[in-house]
């Protein structure tokens, strides 16, 4: 899926920019999520491709490394 944008920008692409400018210009945002595959996580960065549904909701506070 893309976005409506004439660069044609990934929808996803266009979704992290607006949460990046959101949590820039005003702080901490919430998101909902598939908490689901926690239950077998040993470390390191998630990716979860297939979630079923939203059962907890996150506070996103920044982005990156550090």
């Amino acid at each position: 899926m893309f976005s409506s944008d004439s660069e044609r920008l990934p929808l996803f692409v266009l979704f992290l920019q607006k949460m990046m400018a959101e949590i820039y210009s005003r702080g901490p945002i919430a998101c909902g999520v598939d908490a689901t595959p926690l239950h077998t996580y040993t470390g390191g960065i998630m990716s979860n491709t297939e979630a079923k549904g939203i059962n907890h909701i996150i506070s996103v506070v920044g982005w990156g490394t550090v």
